[in-house]
């Protein structure tokens, strides 16, 4: 049982200096990961092992969160740096030559490009309704992660920034009218950084196609003396309130807050009831 605590990631417009990077494919991102369950147990992947191929985002859930955490897509990049070091055996030790650079890679952006320009919705163009933007579209997550040359990490990154969630919140009932509508979008996703402390480098790409829905995830059940133990396995991302698993939450009687995810309320008298 979480009580939300403030927690912020911060995305960035992507300035123009990122363009003249080195790209020649050894600096992959191999996959992307999912997040882990349990909303308010700490961010963290899930299993790295099984590839995310598509998100969902619940525009539903932005109202009850907007303020108290950070309303926003994440999703983990797992980055394999192909730059091999001169000298490496067989089995992959390394024993480059003194003064030969090991090709370690320090990785300082997940950069995102979200495509909605095509996208069109009950109401029309997505882009055009919620006036999305700027930083809305294009963005980077500042990081700082060191791979080793011929080495793989797991990074955080952001999927859709709080900026453009909340627009599309605002006009969610006009782009998804129905309880079945849903919209897709997509976010491109790389990473730049610096090889040897020299080389200004960044990676392949990859695309993640995210379905916007209004309520396909989240319930507000309102009192927690309602909720049943089919809503209590309902944990959410570890990561956001708003996207991809199912995630239930309640208030308890005099309290304001909302807790979850939610907690079935034990009834006045009965724990140690007996006798």
């Amino acid at each position: 049982m979480t009580r939300f605590a403030k927690v912020r990631w911060v995305a960035f417009a992507l300035p123009l200096l990122l363009s003249c990077a080195e790209n020649d494919q050894k600096l992959r991102v191999v996959s992307l990961a999912e997040t882990g369950k349990g909303f308010g147990s700490g961010c963290v992947a899930g299993n790295t092992a099984i590839g995310l191929s598509r998100g969902i985002l619940d525009l539903a859930a932005v109202d009850d969160f907007t303020g108290q955490v950070p309303v926003e897509y994440r999703v983990f990049v797992q980055v394999e740096n192909g730059f091999v070091p001169p000298g490496a055996g067989e089995l992959g030790t390394l024993t480059p030559s003194p003064g030969v650079a090991d090709h370690t890679v320090v990785i300082t952006d997940v950069v995102t490009e979200l495509n909605v320009g095509l996208q069109t919705s009950a109401a029309g163009s997505l882009k055009t309704v919620a006036g999305l933007g700027g930083a809305d579209l294009k963005f980077r997550t500042p990081i700082f992660a060191r791979i080793d040359g011929g080495g793989t990490s797991v990074l955080a990154g952001v999927g859709v920034p709080e900026s453009a969630v909340i627009k599309l919140a605002r006009v969610r009932d006009a782009i998804l009218p129905q309880p079945s509508s849903q919209v897709v979008i997509s976010a491109r996703l790389r990473v730049f950084g610096k090889k040897d402390g020299v080389s200004d480098v960044e990676s392949s790409f990859v695309d993640l196609p995210i379905s916007l829905c209004n309520g396909c995830l989240y319930k507000n059940i309102s009192s927690c003396d309602n909720v049943t133990d089919a809503d209590a396995t309902k944990t959410g991302s570890a990561c956001s309130p708003i996207q991809d698993y199912p995630l239930r939450c309640c208030k308890q009687a005099g309290m304001a807050t909302l807790v979850c995810p939610a907690v079935k309320t034990t009834p006045t008298g009965a724990a140690g009831a007996g006798g």
